[in-house]
């Protein structure tokens, strides 16, 4: 098993849940995150404007790798000023 943990910061924020929902996957998404990422600033403010979501979602090993790569595909067509980041983690027990 393997942990997808997505990162999206941008102006569509139903990117992420709708790719994950059309294809049937679990997911958990934590919205209001605020931070300083690798670009700028966010946390929600007129200074600093946007806030990032992460999704988590617990996934078959193969299951996991050929939704990142399409989900990387996918963001292509994202805003330049949005942003997608994603890890793959290792689950050692889901229950």
């Amino acid at each position: 098993m393997k942990m997808l943990v997505i990162l999206y910061t941008g102006d569509n924020p139903r990117f992420v849940p709708d790719f994950l929902s059309k294809r049937s996957c679990p997911w958990t998404e934590f919205v209001g995150g605020i931070g300083q990422g690798q670009h700028h600033r966010h946390d929600g403010s007129r200074t600093f404007p946007g806030e990032t979501m992460m999704t988590v979602s617990i996934l078959e090993e193969g299951v996991c790798q050929d939704l990142s790569k399409d989900l990387r595909a996918a963001s292509v067509g994202l805003s330049s000023s949005d942003r997608l980041h994603m890890a793959v983690l290792p689950v050692e027990q889901f229950a």
